[in-house]
């Protein structure tokens, strides 16, 4: 490995565990090494970036949807691997309520592997209105773990705030 790989790696593994040691984890994430938990949320993309105080990162990608949006009963969210044509993992939860809430995507299977690669695979929500792209040098096979605040009737059941859809956080976690 080339110094500059090595220093990238470094970095961002030493930027990924200063954001984990926040406190805001998943229960079964607590006794993860933080060196093996992978946070691109750096990478995460929606058609709005904004200040969110309820965010542990203080910020969020929203998607407001549209008036007409059908709604399928829940937060549509999956991983996609674009070269091998491949849902890795896919789950429609049901929101309880207006806070922020850790959602793991289950894989479809053990042996599916993110094949790496510049922009090959995606972590989607939404019908790919809003998302994260995995680091191109992420290869192996990991769950996904997402953190997702929604708001409003259309995915809360009697809320009477606006339709909109935040994501903060995105973690891998490389199975054992």
């Amino acid at each position: 490995m080339n110094l500059k790989k090595q220093l990238t790696a470094f970095i961002l593994t030493a930027m990924a565990s200063a954001a984990l040691f926040a406190g805001d984890l998943p229960d079964e994430l607590k006794d993860v090494p933080a060196e093996k938990i992978i946070d691109f949320s750096r990478f995460i993309y929606g058609p709005q970036k904004a200040d969110d105080p309820e965010s542990p990162t203080g910020k969020a990608a929203v998607y407001v949807p549209a008036k007409n949006a059908k709604n399928y009963g829940g937060i549509g969210m999956g991983v996609y691997t674009i070269s091998k044509k491949q849902v890795v993992g896919f789950i429609r939860p049901k929101a309880a309520n207006e806070k922020y809430n850790w959602y793991k995507i289950p894989r479809k299977g053990k042996d599916i592997e993110f094949p790496g690669g510049r922009h090959n695979t995606q972590v989607y929500l939404e019908n790919w209105r809003i998302g994260a792209w995995v680091p191109e040098d992420v290869k192996g096979k990991y769950d996904c773990w997402i953190l997702v605040k929604v708001q409003g009737p259309f995915y809360v059941a009697g809320s009477a705030k606006e339709n909109k859809l935040f994501l903060a956080r995105v973690l891998l976690v490389p199975l054992e």
